[in-house]
């Protein structure tokens, strides 16, 4: 008889994967450009959206004023 075992690990709770819910209200230009890279990528919108934050998120610059009081 083989030793073989099917081993089956906990799935993290809900919430508790890295990822985080959030409500954004955005333009709706904004949406239906995200929608069309949805619809060329066949990807989910909420992959895409990960995606852009991501690269903007790695691709940010602030800007300060240079302002004296």
């Amino acid at each position: 008889m083989s030793n073989n075992k099917l081993k089956i690990t906990q799935k993290p709770l809900k919430g508790e994967d890295g990822h985080k819910y959030i409500t954004v209200r955005i333009e709706s230009e904004a949406l239906g450009e995200i929608n069309k890279i949805v619809a060329k990528s066949r990807r989910s919108r909420n992959d895409i959206i990960g995606k852009l934050i991501n690269y903007s998120l790695q691709h940010c610059e602030i800007e300060f004023d240079d302002i004296t009081n």
